[in-house]
């Protein structure tokens, strides 16, 4: 009797599964282990000190929108406030989340290969594996992202329509759009290159126009069910408004033109592997379509899943004038078993006297390769960045020394202040309100220099907020200028004097209305270093 997908001998059925466990469970520890070691020594900067505020706003019970200010899709602070909720708002738990995430995925993609895909267990061995831990997001990013979020849900939305195309079973449509619509919940961008190419997968895999309507439709009830959900949360908690406006006006104001910065990806000479990779899926989606067009079996699925990584990793570069690197390339352990398929033989001794074989080979080597050497040593390349303030919410994060003296001289300050005294800090390190245990004063965490985030009008309600509940403190940074991951604080001068000489608060756009107000009602007193700390007058 034939063999056939679904009848394996049971012999072969065991051996598969002991084999399967084995890789999963090796896999998993591998990727649970190396994520949660590079989470811990990773590097605090602006973005995740604006990341730790929100959640913990979250935590404390404010909604996004509403109460305070979020440039993106809110899923990824939710995620994580969630987590603060169930074990306790550390970093640790963060991190945890992390690898858990992390081993979720890459234990995907070795799964989507092993069954989609029936890639030989040796280059499983030599190439996927390797290739799908060292390009984890959660190993190069260190930290739960919404850019990690974003990919996680994008990847497990090809993984349920691979299970589609596998089964022919309709559910795993919704069960698609939903995780489709989690991704883009989670960033906007990402998730709107993963909704785009899933329509194209599912043009590409069915025959006629009326299989591929019923599928789309399909699709976009499960899609149509979380931006529902979604937009009827808002609706409830006041924010729609607000949310549409930070979600899609702003946002689409600090993209900019996604032609232009389509082209910064391609020429600029800082994306030379970003070319490599995008020059690699081309040449590949160009062979598998020629494959599609000889009639060869199984090509238009190949097709398909290349285009979906094609489409969703280019989307996932679009934001910040193209600036962005694109940290998920877990796809590439999937384009690693579809190159081989052009090279493999009927017997090992054939395959290994074709040259294809020697040019995929190292192709993947240098796939492996890249990350290493541009990723892995970043926790620990620069020896100066090993100092942890010693308060239990911040184990995880590291500072160099300069900035850590700052921080630690700050949250020592911290002590000396009752808890029932608000504070207002302006304009780093935004955690400070997590790691101290005190609430946000302000909508606006970001303090960054970009007009998108910190409007005018914006950072104007700051000195209404402060009059309206008469905050005793004001700490202001010494910051002479932004610089994105450190504290560039230290002017050697009074506050009276930085603000006679226009230096003070200077570094962040236009604040000199705050900062005149700051002037008139607030008096320096003895602070941590790198600050001016400002108390109220006539307060004793």
């Amino acid at each position: 009797m034939g063999i056939t997908k679904n009848t394996l001998p049971p012999l072969k059925n065991k051996k598969r599964r002991l084999e399967g466990l084995i890789i999963y469970g090796g896999v998993g520890l591998l990727t649970f282990f190396l994520t949660t070691i590079f989470s811990f020594r990773s590097v605090i900067t602006h973005d995740y000190g604006v990341l730790l505020d929100r959640i913990f706003r979250i935590y404390l019970g404010e909604f996004p929108y509403r109460d305070f200010n979020l440039p993106t899709t809110p899923l990824t602070y939710l995620i994580q406030a969630a987590v603060f909720k169930i074990f306790s708002p550390t970093v640790y738990w963060m991190k945890m989340s992390l690898s858990t995430m992390n081993t979720i995925l890459v234990c995907g993609a070795i799964y989507t290969v092993r069954k989609f895909l029936k890639t030989p267990l040796i280059l499983i061995l030599l190439f996927v594996i390797p290739i799908a831990v060292t390009w984890s997001p959660g190993i190069i990013l260190m930290h739960p992202w919404y850019d990690f979020d974003a990919n996680f849900f994008a990847f497990f939305t090809l993984f349920s329509l691979l299970f589609f195309n596998h089964s022919e079973k309709k559910y795993w449509l919704p069960i698609a759009g939903v995780w489709c619509g989690l991704s883009i919940l989670s960033k906007q961008n990402i998730g709107m290159g993963s909704f785009l190419s899933s329509l194209l997968f599912l043009i590409i895999l069915r025959n006629s126009w009326k299989e591929r309507w019923i599928a789309m439709v399909y699709f976009l009830a499960g899609t149509t069910l979380v931006a529902g959900a979604f937009g009827a949360i808002l609706l409830w908690n006041n924010a729609l408004s607000p949310a549409i406006d930070w979600i899609f006006v702003r946002a689409s104001r600090r993209s900019g033109n996604l032609l232009e910065q389509a082209f910064h990806v391609v020429f600029r000479w800082n994306h030379n592997f970003v070319k490599y990779v995008f020059l690699l899926y081309a040449i590949s989606a160009f062979l598998f379509w020629k494959a599609v067009l000889q009639g060869q079996s199984s090509a238009r699925l190949k097709f398909g899943i290349v285009l979906y990584a094609f489409i969703t990793v280019w989307f996932s570069c679009l934001a910040e004038g193209g600036n962005d690197y694109p940290q998920q390339q877990i796809y590439l352990s999937l384009l690693c078993p579809l190159l081989f398929g052009f090279c493999i033989q009927e017997n090992w001794r054939k395959t290994l006297r074709n040259f294809k074989f020697w040019m995929v080979s190292l192709i993947c080597f240098i796939m492996i390769f890249w990350p290493v050497y541009k990723n892995w040593n970043i926790p620990f390349k620069f020896g100066v960045v090993k100092w942890s303030v010693d308060t239990p919410r911040m184990k995880g994060y590291y500072f160099q020394y300069s900035d850590y003296r700052f921080v630690k001289d700050l949250l020592d300050f911290e002590t000396h202040i009752p808890k029932n005294e608000k504070i207002f800090l302006w304009p780093d390190p935004i955690f400070f309100y997590f790691a101290t245990d005190r609430k946000p004063l302000t909508p606006l965490s970001g303090f960054v220099i970009t007009a998108w985030e910190s409007p005018q009008e914006d950072n104007d309600q700051i000195r209404e907020l402060l009059e309206a509940e008469k905050v005793p403190w004001a700490i202001i940074g010494q910051e002479t200028y932004f610089d994105f991951g450190y504290l560039r604080f230290g002017i050697p001068m009074s506050w009276d004097q930085a603000v006679k000489k226009n230096i003070a608060m200077t570094s962040r756009g236009d604040m000199s209305k705050l900062r005149d107000y700051l002037y008139k009602n607030f008096e320096e007193v003895k602070g941590p270093v790198g600050y001016w700390a400002l108390r109220r007058k006539g307060i004793q």
